[in-house]
């Protein structure tokens, strides 16, 4: 049974400054938790206007100022946003909700996660969900960057591009995150450092090849019984051990 104490109450979910992995791995699966737990009379996000179509409900955009400076942003903060200027943007938000809606300040309750980079909830304060787009095979390996492990990327997606002719890539700073995610969904194989985008592939039981020190987060909690998660673990430069294994899961595709 679902907790009536918010029933009267407008809930607020952010304003979310942050990263889109954290968006994926807490501020989403904290709102879907909620919802499970408690009635409440109408939920509004506030978050990056790229980020609108992960959510059913009213969206409040931020500024684009945060969301188009993705190297800014850190967490579930923004470098460009101290807490006080933060506070600030939730009550305008709050204030145009109240306009646009009628509500008064006392009947619509927020809630961020706390403004600093890791989020103030723990696991169980999470529920994982597929997203509403197709998911299917279109035959191409998708390579995925990331910041702190670009180098590497970049080292591998050389080393398919010259042994296959099916690879794409797509660099996470620049594309914007739908579609990003609709590529994900429908690539044959997803090649990507260990991240929200292996957990995304672990949720609809894509096949992903990942790397990196934090593999066991994606081979137990975060695996959602995907079969299909292919992981090795590094802790410094490419070794021609990840590359045998990638031909290896290539391989299987193509058999």
């Amino acid at each position: 049974m679902k907790n009536n104490m918010l029933s009267d109450k407008a809930i607020l979910f952010g304003p979310y400054v942050g990263n889109l992995k954290e968006e994926l791995i807490s501020f989403l699966p904290f709102l879907n938790w909620f919802k499970e737990f408690f009635n409440c009379n109408q939920i509004f996000i506030s978050t990056h206007y790229t980020s609108k179509f992960l959510y059913s409900d009213v969206v409040y955009p931020v500024l684009k100022l945060y969301s188009n400076d993705i190297k800014g942003q850190k967490g579930h903060t923004h470098r460009k946003l101290n807490s006080t200027d933060y506070q600030i943007l939730k009550k305008y938000i709050i204030e145009k909700i109240c306009n646009d809606y009628g509500y008064k300040k006392s009947d619509v309750v927020s809630y961020d996660l706390g403004y600093t980079t890791q989020p103030n909830i723990v696991n169980t304060q999470k529920i994982f969900k597929k997203m509403d787009k197709p998911v299917y095979e279109n035959g191409k390996v998708l390579v995925l960057s990331q910041d702190h492990r670009q180098k590497q990327t970049e080292v591998i997606l050389k080393f398919l591009k010259n042994n296959y002719n099916n690879i794409k890539y797509l660099d996470c700073t620049v594309e914007c995150p739908e579609k990003m995610i609709e590529e994900v969904l429908s690539s044959s194989l997803v090649v990507t450092p260990s991240s929200h985008w292996t957990l995304l592939c672990n949720i609809h039981k894509k096949k992903v090849f990942s790397w990196g020190r934090d593999i066991s987060l994606y081979k137990d909690t975060l695996n959602f019984d995907n079969n299909n998660c292919y992981l090795y673990r590094i802790d410094g430069k490419i070794t021609n051990g990840i590359y045998s294994h990638l031909c290896d899961i290539i391989k299987k595709l193509e058999d």
